[in-house]
């Protein structure tokens, strides 16, 4: 049994790149299991000093296997936790099947009579369009379903370049198109330039910065053609200290691939390093997408990304002129607000928009945010008094329009939003401000509801649907929460009788206990959920309880998980460097 012809075109062509990526080493074990290699070639491979070698050593054993071995092979670097490995996989996998379905037109469209070539076996197996592994001839397909399957494995493959980039779906979102073709121009000047490019977003909170990125970034991958042979990745920032900021590059870090992390203690460390990696790798022309960066010295160390876009709510470049900067549309056109409204607002509302002065008088009035808008559009807004009372509740004036202001107002549209919700809903809507600005998985939020989770994801939808809040549903859910709703929400309602800082207590004494309880003390039984052992600690810390820091901190078994999930040492000593600092500072008040 060996490979087909175009299984074997497929491997060629990608040749250089399964050898100089994938961890052959690390997965030998996985390929044991997969049976695609038996014990004594396991152990033979693994004499090699390299992955290099050991992978010249694999790919010379493939070509004796049969297609549904290959296939188990892409299948196990799509499980990979390096992320340009993923993207092999699924790659390999979309080119097999386009190269065999043109294998298969190719012996259709043979004279009559005509011998094939001497290749009479066609019977390929492709599970990425046959999951079930039966064995079809790819001539036998009607054409429709052949181009079905070849359009969604084209989808899927590209869709896999768009590492971590949110979701914009049409239905909840509008498309600014001046204000997104003018970052997708600047993005096609990057993926053309044989040097890069850099280009900053800026504008206030809520401005659409974010979104207009996404959009722009899917649009020239999924549409434009551009960065396909890399990708990109999008980082979150958000306004974080030194030491979070070398965590999160430590973490993209080991997205890229990179070992031996541990060892970089330092920014500049860190940017040389991915700067080295990835021109080592040939790995240049990935673009990278920072999200929400607050200091400017954090621009400091990402140089090495030479194809690079970042949003701020400041001009954070300063006078570096090889960076293009893009400040944020702030305010949407009446048309657009209209269009955010229309897209919002309950499918059984017949209150007419167009034209009407109250409704233009309230877009004036929140100043075109795209933010406010959004949560005004889902009110339940049906008559001119309804209209009206939003009016009274904003009225600050666009003419004299300041960051403060704006702010103020999104807040005022968040207090109407709420007061629709009944009121438990809005009381478990205002324990969320307790979370960091993260991805916050389903599972910690029904915990601190102290509700199953399928209510939990059912109130995360209905607020989702009131532009409170983004919900994403799919294998692991979980909800993000824009940077102004969190501080929002961490305002006391009772502004007079207790303190912000009083109020944050609360909030995070309230998540440690839930946690408590659900670990019954024993705090590394809690079950991996992306949150619960990076922030631990944090909030802990945010309790100001001496005995629920000294609890965990003496949890070895705590500290072994946590650096299992975090693939990592180096955050555990951040987190007990915190600790210190903490008790330090409480010595000296």
């Amino acid at each position: 049994m060996v490979l087909s012809n175009y299984i074997n075109q497929t491997i060629k062509e990608y040749y250089g790149t399964i050898l100089s990526d994938v961890p052959f080493k690390n997965i030998l074990v996985d390929l044991k299991i997969a049976r695609i290699l038996s014990d004594d070639e396991v152990e033979q491979l693994f004499q090699y000093q390299t992955h290099k070698n050991a992978g010249f050593g694999f790919m010379r054993m493939l070509k004796s296997r049969k297609d549904a071995d290959f296939y188990q092979f892409c299948s196990i670097l799509k499980e990979s936790e390096i992320e340009s490995v993923q993207s092999l996989g699924l790659n390999l996998e979309a080119a097999a099947f386009e190269n065999g379905q043109a294998h298969a037109n190719s012996q259709d469209n043979q004279p009559p009579n005509q011998p094939d070539q001497g290749k009479q076996q066609r019977n390929v197996c492709v599970p990425a369009a046959n999951p079930l592994g039966f064995t079809h001839k790819f001539a036998a397909w009607p054409k429709k379903i052949l181009g079905f399957l070849s359009n969604s494995v084209y989808r899927s493959s590209r869709e896999n370049l768009l590492r971590n980039v949110p979701q914009t779906p049409e239905s909840s979102y509008i498309s600014r198109k001046s204000f997104n073709n003018i970052i997708c121009d600047q993005l096609k000047r990057i993926h053309r330039s044989r040097s890069g490019g850099r280009v900053l977003v800026h504008g206030m909170p809520g401005s659409g910065k974010t979104i207009a990125v996404c959009q722009s970034v899917r649009h020239v991958i999924l549409q434009g053609n551009c960065f396909q042979s890399h990708g990109c990745y999008w980082i979150k920032i958000g306004n974080v200290s030194n030491v979070d900021l070398l965590i999160i590059l430590r973490g993209l870090a080991i997205r890229l691939g990179i070992a031996n992390t541990d060892s970089i203690h330092s920014l500049v460390e860190i940017d040389a390093t991915i700067g080295q990696f990835l021109k080592e790798k040939k790995l240049s022309k990935t673009l990278f997408i920072f999200d929400d960066i607050w200091d400017q010295n954090h621009f400091n160390f990402i140089t090495f990304a030479k194809r690079l876009i970042c949003t701020s709510r400041f001009n954070i470049v300063g006078n570096d002129y090889s960076c293009t900067v893009i400040p944020a549309m702030v305010s949407l056109t009446l048309e657009e607000a209209m269009l955010v409204i229309q897209k919002r607002r309950h499918k059984d509302i017949k209150y007419i928009l167009e034209g009407n002065e109250l409704v233009k008088n309230v877009i004036d009035r929140c100043g075109g945010s795209p933010l406010a808008t959004a949560i005004i559009g889902a009110l339940n807004l049906k008559s001119d008094e309804d209209w009206q009372d939003v009016s009274k509740m904003i009225i600050i004036p666009k003419s004299e329009f300041k960051t403060h202001d704006y702010r103020t107002n999104v807040f005022h549209t968040f207090e109407l939003s709420i007061k629709e919700l009944n009121r438990e809903h809005g009381e478990l809507f205002r324990l969320l401000g307790v979370f960091k600005a993260v991805n916050i998985p389903l599972q910690s939020v029904a915990l601190l509801w102290r509700i199953h989770q399928l209510r939990a994801k059912a109130i995360l939808e209905e607020l989702d649907s009131k532009s409170l809040l983004t919900f994403a549903n799919g294998n692991s859910p979980f909800c993000v929460l824009h940077d102004l709703t969190i501080e929002y929400l961490r305002q006391p309602i009772d502004h007079q009788s207790v303190s912000t800082e009083q109020h944050s207590i609360k909030l995070n004494k309230n998540l440690i206990d839930v946690y408590f309880k659900q670990c019954k003390g024993k705090w590394s039984t809690y079950p991996h959920d992306d949150y619960y052992y990076k922030f631990l600690i944090y909030h802990a810390i945010e309790t100001q309880d001496l005995n629920t820091i000294q609890s965990i901190m003496n949890d070895f078994r705590w500290m072994n998980v946590k650096i299992q999930s975090d693939k990592t040492i180096y955050n555990l000593c951040v987190d007990m460097d915190k600790v210190i600092n903490y008790l330090k500072a409480k010595e000296t008040q």
